[in-house]
């Protein structure tokens, strides 16, 4: 009988260290569904495009080409002539162009002349789409609010400053000509 115990205590604690021994062996390997490399591109297309909307408006540099596109320039793009480049298509150069990524800027603003929101393709000219986005594709968007007496933006790097927004001809139209506040736009990049 002593016998019997022993076996059945010998095996109570060896089925406790193989247990245990797996308990710690998963903790030490990922069992989780493997990421694919599509997936870890796209996260990081998706932080990339975060971070430059978000550098951009922090130093208003995001503003100034919204101001400079409404004016004067009639395609925001990181990849023409860095002379003529505003800081924030520097950062696209920077950060898009560079890796070979294909990028859409979309403005959308209010429109009161059609009761709705206006959706722009700045990226490109509106008949030249670029080609679809891929599998690996992140999108990212931040808000801007232009003000009626901010200034419009001319010239190469969008540098020189012109009348107020509120003076003149402009791209975007004015929400409510009683208020200081001119449009709120939301920009959008779409980045594969």
């Amino acid at each position: 009988m002593d016998r019997g115990q022993a076996y059945t205590l010998e095996g109570t604690i060896g089925a406790i260290v193989v247990v245990t021994a797996v308990l710690i062996g998963l903790q030490a390997v990922d069992t989780g569904q493997l990421q694919s490399s599509e997936d870890r591109v796209s996260e990081q297309l998706t932080t990339q495009s975060e971070d430059v909307l978000t550098v951009g408006a922090e130093t208003g540099a995001l503003s100034q080409v919204i101001r400079c596109w409404g004016a004067d320039k009639s395609v925001v793009d990181g990849a023409v002539n860095s002379d003529e480049n505003a800081r924030f298509e520097r950062m696209l150069n920077h950060t898009f162009d560079r890796q070979n990524r294909n990028y859409n800027i979309y403005l959308t603003y209010w429109n009161r002349s059609v009761d709705d929101r206006t959706e722009r393709v700045i990226s490109t000219s509106e008949n030249q789409a670029l080609a679809a986005p891929g599998r690996s594709t992140a999108v990212a968007t931040q808000r801007i609010t232009l003000y009626d007496d901010q200034q419009i933006q001319f010239g190469d790097g969008c540098t020189t400053p012109g009348y107020e927004i509120g003076e003149g001809a402009f791209k975007i139209p004015d929400v409510d000509t009683e208020s200081p506040l001119y449009n709120i736009v939301e920009v959008r990049i779409v980045v594969w």
